[in-house]
């Protein structure tokens, strides 16, 4: 029996705005803040922005990069254990990542590889109101999917 897994990113990135109110004004947005403890050192990070934060070359990119970056667990792949691990962490104004966690996670090895693998990603172009960079949130799914395939002995 052989395994191939696939890793793939749902492109229903939840991003940048995980409270925030579709219809918002310039003054709402500059209202609408979440300055919370969670590991944004007191930075302000808004939940609307005019440009949303995005992984440079895309979603495409984005794809390709999870793809040949992530290393399944090989425990996780024998025994089956798939599926779809939602991380969380921050855009700085300068693109760097921060406050990473697991936002909801499935199973311990894949939480952990899906927490290395964004540690590891370079970084994105930041949001942007109007016209000038900000801080955001980030909620991004990792879907590891396993594809069991049977070959007959030769």
């Amino acid at each position: 029996m052989k395994f191939i897994y696939k890793a793939t990113v749902a492109v229903l990135m939840i991003s940048c705005g995980l409270s925030a109110k579709a219809n918002t004004t310039s003054k709402e947005t500059a209202a609408t803040t979440d300055s919370g403890d969670d590991n944004n050192h007191g930075t302000i990070v808004y939940t609307h922005y005019d440009t949303q934060a995005q992984f440079d070359g895309g979603n495409k990119a984005l794809n390709l990069f999870i793809k040949t970056n992530m290393r399944y667990p090989y425990e996780a792949m024998v025994t089956g254990i798939d599926g779809t691990v939602f991380t969380k962490f921050t855009i700085e104004e300068d693109g760097t990542l921060s406050g990473f966690e697991i936002y909801r996670g499935i199973n311990p090895l894949l939480d952990e590889e899906a927490m290395r693998l964004i540690k590891s990603m370079p970084k994105w172009k930041p949001a942007k109101i109007k016209g000038k960079a900000t801080a955001c949130k980030m909620v991004l799914p990792i879907r590891f999917e396993i594809k069991d395939l049977d070959f007959e002995d030769e």
